[in-house]
């Protein structure tokens, strides 16, 4: 199931833009002795962007239990170079999808000087993926999803 998503989540997303990585991960506790799983899809207006030190969207992909998934998606905005006003990046983020989170990172070298500035708008959702008929309710909701993280590439 989980590969099934993926290829939706990929499918949607290449409307609006370029998948530039797929990473798969699994980590095994040695305290709990479980195993966890998730996919991230690194995600750009282009694959020029990243270069371009454009906005780019890391979406993770978590199983939660079997047919059951939580995607979050984390679009970072550098802004060092391009001057942006986070709390400017919040509301536009809002008028987009509303229960986003804003995120700020700054990088130190030295006291006082700041070397990397990023803003990185944040939502996640869940997503269930048990039957056919599901699926195919969940389509609508990955279609709005694609085109609401393409237009977040945009700001």
């Amino acid at each position: 199931m989980l590969e099934q998503l993926i290829g939706h989540l990929e499918q949607q997303l290449s409307e609006h833009g370029d998948i530039v990585e797929v990473l798969m991960r699994t980590e095994q506790s040695l305290i709990a002795e479980e195993e966890t799983h998730e996919v991230e899809l690194m995600f750009a207006e282009n694959e020029d962007a990243i270069q371009a030190g454009k906005p780019t969207a890391t979406i993770h992909v978590f199983p939660l239990e079997k047919g059951l998934y939580e995607v979050e998606v984390e679009v970072s905005y550098d802004c060092q170079k391009e001057k942006r006003d986070p709390q400017k990046l919040l509301a536009a983020g809002q008028q987009i999808v509303a229960e986003m989170t804003l995120v700020e990172k700054t990088r130190y070298l030295e006291p006082g000087k700041a070397v990397e500035k990023l803003a990185v708008l944040a939502f996640h959702f869940i997503v269930e993926m048990s039957s056919d008929e599901e699926q195919a309710q969940y389509q609508k909701l990955l279609g709005k999803w694609a085109a609401d993280t393409g237009k977040l590439l945009l700001l």
